[in-house]
């Protein structure tokens, strides 16, 4: 899978993740979908600067 098909689907699973965030009704299950959000923009994170990098662009990322 190429690095951009993986940032859009972490942009989608954060998305997801925070409006099921925002509609919990339990705090514990709240807390833990805002978490999984920050894992998927953490990892959208990385995948920018893998392509910003001299390697990624030379790999065709």
């Amino acid at each position: 899978m190429r690095e951009q098909d993986n940032m859009d689907y972490y942009q989608k699973r954060a998305l997801r993740e925070r409006e099921l965030a925002n509609t919990s009704n339990d705090a514990t299950v709240a807390r833990v979908h805002l978490e999984m959000a920050e894992r998927y923009e953490f990892m959208i994170n990385a995948a920018e600067a893998t392509l910003r990098s001299p390697t990624g662009r030379a790999a065709g990322r």
